[in-house]
């Protein structure tokens, strides 16, 4: 969810059903009356299986390819332990760019500084999270952290980032399979230092 520059907020989801790509909502409403109107979608790379998103204010974002299609679909059976992917930014003119120095084993969440020069990448199959320039593709911080999903910031200028406490493809099939009712894999949520990259801790487990 982001504030464009233009005014509007913009809502950005990776669509995985039917086509692989990210579509793009605009929020409009006030007060409690709310809904989403979709505005249009960009297509994800050949063979990549996206992840998350982060918008920015220019109309421009960021996003992981975790794996390739088929790649994700095997997920269940086998976690990968060579590079799957890396993360890429998109703009209407350029379209998509890899971003260096984001190669990994399984790149999965996303964030975007406020003023979009840096990105703090999650590696799940590494047990990673980075922080890198965007520009130079410098990694210019690296915390270990178990299983990193996805990642946000907090109110207060954290980083929150899920970690699956219990990641192992016996799990992840069990989920794959769960009809009705939550997902019982075990995670934490843990608050990070973006300064410092370093974890303050669980603040949900």
């Amino acid at each position: 969810l982001v504030r464009r520059d233009d005014g509007r907020l913009e809502l950005l989801v990776v669509q995985h059903g039917g086509r692989e790509a990210v579509e793009l909502f605009e929020v409009v409403g006030s007060g409690t009356d709310w809904r989403i109107v979709w505005r249009g979608c960009v297509f994800a790379p050949p063979d990549a299986s996206l992840n998350e998103v982060a918008g920015l204010p220019d109309g421009s974002f960021y996003t992981t390819r975790m794996a390739s299609l088929r790649g994700a679909r095997e997920l269940a059976q086998n976690i990968p332990t060579e590079p799957t992917g890396h993360a890429f930014v998109w703009s209407p003119e350029t379209g998509f760019r890899k971003i260096e120095g984001t190669d990994g084993v399984l790149p999965n969440g996303i964030a975007t500084s406020p003023d979009g020069r840096l990105i703090y990448m999650n590696a799940s199959g590494e047990n990673s999270l980075r922080k890198i320039e965007v520009a130079s593709g410098r990694e210019l911080g690296r915390l270990t952290i178990q299983a990193p999903d996805n990642v946000t910031w907090s109110p207060d200028g954290r980083l929150l980032v899920a970690s699956l406490t219990g990641f192992d493809p016996e799990h992840f099939a069990a989920c794959a399979q769960t009809t009705e009712g939550p997902c019982d894999l075990p995670f934490q949520i843990v608050a990070i230092d973006p300064e410092t990259m370093t974890s303050l801790g669980p603040i949900y487990e």
